[in-house]
C-alpha cells in the first residue's frame, strides 16, 4: 500500500490534472496578458508649472511659451499660432496644473506624452503638456535650449571684454530676437526640440563667409549667460553676458535692460 501511496497515486493524479487541462473551454484556459497601447507610455513631465518655464512645440510650427508672472503661482502662456499670430492667457497654478480662461472654456493644461500629438515625431516623446479640453500636444527636451530662459541684454564675444567691446562683437537678446546694436530686429525661426533657439538670415548678424547671402546663422544657449553663434562656413563663436552699464557708451542705449 505505501508503495501505491508514494509513487502510484502522485502519477495518477498528475496525469488525471493534464488530461482535465485539456477539456477546458477556450474561453476559460489562461491567456498571456496583452499590455494596452501606451499602457507604458508615462509622462516625465513634473507636475510643477514652475519647471514648465520656457517654450513648447506642437503641431505644425505652433509653440507656446510659458512665463513666470510676480504674483504667486501666476504666469502667463503665449500661444503662438502657424499662422503668426500670438495668443496671450493669464494662468494660475492648481494642483499641479494650470488653468486659463480660453474664451468661455475653462482649460487645464497639464502634463502628458506625445502619444496622441498630431505630430508624428512627438509621439514617442514622454516630455509634454495637453490642455484639457482640446487634448493640444506640447512638448520639448528637458535637457534643450528650450528650458532656458536666456538673460535678455547684451552678449558679447568671450574673448572680448565688455568694456572694450565693439559692435561687431556684440549681441543684443530681447527676448524675441538677436541682431547686432544698431540693426533692425530680424526675423527668426525656432528650431524645435535640438538644443537651438533660433535660426536667423545671414543678412541679420553679418554676411557668411562663403555660400548665398541667405545662408543660416544658428544660435545655441548652453546655459542662460552664453550663446554659440555658427555662421555658415564659420567656426562657432562664443558670446557671454555682459551687464548693460559695463558696455561703452554708445552701445548702452540699444540694449535692453
Amino acid at each position: 500500500m505505501s508503495f501505491i501511496c508514494r509513487v502510484l497515486l502522485p502519477s495518477l493524479l498528475a496525469g488525471l490534472v493534464t488530461a482535465m487541462a485539456g477539456c477546458t473551454p477556450p474561453n476559460m484556459r489562461a491567456s498571456t496578458p496583452v499590455a494596452e497601447p501606451g499602457a507604458t507610455n508615462t509622462s516625465s513631465t513634473p507636475a510643477d508649472p514652475a519647471a514648465w518655464i520656457g517654450r513648447w512645440h506642437s503641431a505644425d510650427g505652433a509653440t507656446l511659451d510659458i512665463r513666470a508672472q510676480p504674483g504667486d503661482n501666476d504666469y502667463a502662456l503665449v500661444f503662438h499660432r502657424p499662422s503668426r499670430v500670438a495668443v496671450t492667457h493669464e494662468a494660475r497654478a492648481t494642483a499641479g496644473q494650470l488653468f486659463y480662461q480660453a474664451g468661455t472654456v475653462q482649460t487645464a493644461l497639464r502634463p502628458a506624452t506625445g502619444a496622441t500629438s498630431a505630430d508624428a515625431s512627438q509621439r514617442a516623446l514622454t516630455y509634454c503638456l495637453a490642455t484639457r479640453p482640446g487634448n493640444t500636444i506640447y512638448c520639448r527636451r528637458r535637457d534643450s535650449a528650450d528650458a532656458l530662459a536666456l538673460a535678455h541684454g547684451a552678449f558679447v564675444a568671450v574673448r572680448q571684454e565688455c568694456e572694450q567691446a565693439g559692435q561687431t562683437e556684440t549681441l543684443v537678446f530681447d527676448g524675441q530676437s538677436l541682431r547686432h546694436p544698431g540693426q533692425a530686429q530680424c526675423a527668426t525661426r525656432v528650431i524645435s526640440q535640438q538644443g537651438m533657439i533660433y535660426s536667423l538670415q545671414a543678412s541679420c548678424i553679418g554676411p557668411p563667409a562663403s555660400g548665398p547671402a541667405t545662408a543660416n546663422v544658428v544660435a545655441s544657449t548652453p546655459d542662460t549667460h552664453h550663446l554659440a553663434l555658427t555662421a555658415r562656413g564659420q567656426d562657432t563663436r562664443l558670446y557671454r553676458y555682459c551687464a548693460t552699464r559695463s558696455l561703452p557708451g554708445p552701445l548702452q542705449a540699444d540694449t535692453p535692460d
